[in-house]
Formats: structure tokens, sequence, C-alpha cells
């Protein structure tokens, strides 16, 4: 029994809810943690996939456990679709490392994954910048090098007030006992 039924009798009735949700939190805890040790390291899969510039070279890894193979295509090997392969790695990871010079930030690019004799192409599960071709109607991977450090033009700035910051539920912003509307929130709630 978990102790939230002993401090609230109230909940007894749904003691079969809980359990059943509390079952399904352990089977997809145990399921995700499968390769991490913890929640807060799959959570943070993102600092292992994906692209990452390391000074002298570019590593990106992406995780396609059923995939035969992965390939890397763009704008910097004109759209070669198997140009570009990536090394498979255990429990369905995939790696390759470029040198400096062949991505840059800015450079778009997509994943191409061979499933028997089918390719396809996909944006990489962890891209940090996705930018739409409007014309084609297709989406792709826009590599971001957090190296090219952005340059700062209004150090001189001075704020005449201090910031202030305001969190709200629309929904809950309500005296009564039902949930608001976004027109309720803007004509009674913001003017205040």
């Amino acid at each position: 029994m978990y102790k939230i039924l002993e401090r609230d009798p109230a909940l007894k009735p749904f003691e079969s809810d809980i359990n059943l949700r509390m079952d399904n939190y352990k089977r997809k805890k145990k399921e995700l943690l499968k390769n991490a040790s913890s929640l807060s390291d799959f959570s943070n899969a993102h600092e292992y996939y994906g692209f990452h510039h390391n000074g002298g070279n570019w590593v990106y890894r992406e995780w396609a456990p059923a995939a035969d193979a992965l390939y890397l295509t763009g704008d910097f090997n004109n759209w070669d679709k198997t140009a570009v392969p990536l090394t498979k790695l255990p429990y369905g990871n995939w790696e390759v490392t470029l040198p400096d010079t062949v991505l840059h930030d800015g450079c778009l690019v997509r994943t191409v994954v061979k499933n028997g004799d089918r390719l396809s192409e996909h944006v990489p599960l962890f891209a940090r910048r996705v930018v739409q071709n409007v014309e084609e109607r297709s989406w792709y991977c826009e590599v971001y090098d957090p190296l090219q450090v952005f340059q700062w033009t209004d150090q001189n700035f001075k704020q005449e007030q201090p910031l202030l910051i305001y969190e709200t539920h629309v929904g809950m912003a309500t005296e009564e006992l039902r949930c608001g509307t976004y027109t309720e929130f803007a004509d009674n709630v913001l003017p205040r």
C-alpha cells in the first residue's frame, strides 16, 4: 500500500487505479532505463546524441536500433544519400566523426535510414534547430555550433525598472470552480 492511501483515506476507493498507474510508471521506467542508469541520464540524452562540436571534429550520434544502416546527407555533400555512413555501435547507437571543415554552423542535414532495401530521410532525432523549406514542404536539421559565440552589442543597456516575470495557468485564473477561457483571462486578469 502506498503512503498516500494512508495519509488520505478518501483515496481508498481509487486504490486499484493508483496501483495501476504506479505499475505502468514502473514498467515504463524500466523500459526507458534499459540503457541508462537513471531518469536523469535518460532525460539528458541530448548531451550524447545529435551533433557535437568538440573543437577539432564534429561527432554525430543517432539511436536507431532497427536500422540496417544509417547515413548523413546534407548541403555539405550535395545531398549524396550514402556518401557518409555511420558506424553501428552497441545498443542501437550509430556514430560518425567528421573533420571540423566538413560541417559548419547553419549547414542543412538529414539522416538517411536504410531498412531492408528501402532508404528514407529523416530529421535527426536530437536536432537542436529545425528549419522548413517552404517550397518543398520539407524539414531539415540546421547544424548549430555552440562554439560560434554570439557577439553582444548592447553592453551599455540599462534597465529603467526592475523586470517583473509572471507565470499563470489561464484555466485556473478564475474564482469560479471551472476552467477559465483565454478571453476571460485577457479581460479580467491581465488588466490587474
